[in-house]
């Protein structure tokens, strides 16, 4: 397989609406979109190795790694994680690689760094025994080597972080969230409502009910439908659960969570026959809406820019896309030859910056 880039040029577009595309070059490498380094530069990592997206060249340039294979990762504070037969770290602007202690010994790959910069990783694939499961490590800040962490692996699966640099545990039975742990270094703190795991970027948390509806009881023997709406709530400092939002007509939502401005954004269906009446936004849009907001409004076209100018990816939903730590949203996803056979292979970013946004 051939590993050089296509040369497409990146560009922006900048509206003068409130919000502004990006579209970068595209690259031929089988891989994935991986977020984004200290600086905001975007992230892939591919067959061919990793790669990071170049500003003044408008290139994806491989990262120099220690070790063939390596898969990097970038934590909230900027440093750089690479994974290869242990794990090995660079300061923010650094050079130099460094070997973490005790971490090829056990096995372990790179999965977070906390804000008080205590580090989690997890054993790497291949050195899972037949039938077994990955074991969690801990190196807490100020410490050197790994410890065990008292998570029950045949119940934990995922560590979770957000946009504040906490860590969490998820437990999940039958595929629902039903245990959820916040990371202290060793400290396991058990937090309540554990399907609340939509996080705005200053970690409150929240629990997110999607609109929907139900057949009940009538109470003269037959049944009716019951509209239940769309519903986020606000796990308060207590632990109790607070109103945010409740709004009965929602358009059909890929969701996006919340922005910088406090706002909870999604992207609406490209089906017209889902769009509510009056909706003063598009099948396509981007939307948003506030804290007890009655109303959505459109925050961005997929089509065009601000200023009316063409500048988007016309269909979002051939993409996936999230916010990245920098409150502008990040699509990617193949945009030919998505089969996965021969050179024809491509796969795209666009990033989208909202204005508004702090």
């Amino acid at each position: 397989m051939r590993t050089a880039l296509l040369a497409v040029l990146a560009f922006t577009s900048c509206g003068a609406s409130g919000w502004s595309w990006q579209r970068y070059a595209v690259f031929s490498d089988f891989g994935s979109f991986q977020g984004i380094d200290g600086q905001g530069a975007p992230l892939a990592s591919t067959v061919g190795g990793e790669l990071r997206f170049d500003e003044a060249t408008y290139q994806w340039k491989r990262v120099e790694l220690p070790g063939a294979g390596a898969k990097l990762r970038v934590a909230i504070s900027g440093r750089e994680y690479a994974s290869t037969y242990g794990i090995y770290r660079k300061e923010p602007q650094g050079t130099e690689w460094q070997l973490l202690a005790g971490s090829r010994e056990l096995d372990l790959e790179f999965v977070a760094e906390d804000r008080l910069g205590h580090l989690y990783a997890q054993t790497t694939f291949f050195a899972i025994p037949p039938g077994g499961k990955k074991a969690w490590s801990v190196r807490v800040a100020g410490t050197e080597g790994f410890v065990p962490l008292d998570l029950d692996p045949t119940l934990f699966e995922e560590l979770k972080s957000d946009f504040q640099g906490n860590v969490y545990a998820i437990g999940r039975v039958a595929s629902q969230a039903s245990r959820l742990l916040r990371l202290e270094g060793t400290q396991l703190v058990e937090l309540p409502h554990p399907a609340a795991l939509d996080f705005d970027f200053k970690g409150n948390r929240y629990l997110v009910t999607p609109a929907g509806s139900m057949r009940v009881a009538d109470g003269m023997g037959g049944v009716k439908t019951v509209l239940n709406p769309f519903r986020i709530q606000r796990v308060g400092p207590g632990g109790e659960l607070e109103p945010w939002l409740e709004i009965a007509e929602s358009p059909v939502l890929t969701v996006l969570g919340f922005g910088r401005d406090e706002r909870w954004y999604g992207t609406v269906s490209n089906d017209p026959q889902f769009l509510p009446d009056d909706a003063a936004y598009s099948t396509g849009d981007v939307v948003s809406i506030g804290k007890g907001g009655r109303s959505w409004v459109r925050a961005a076209s997929a089509v065009e820019d601000g200023d009316g100018t063409l500048g988007g990816p016309v269909r979002l939903s051939n993409y996936g896309g999230g916010f990245v730590s920098d409150g502008t949203i990040i699509w990617a996803g193949c945009e030919s030859g998505c089969a996965g056979t021969g050179n024809s292979f491509s796969y795209g970013l666009w990033r989208l910056r909202l204005g508004g946004q702090p």
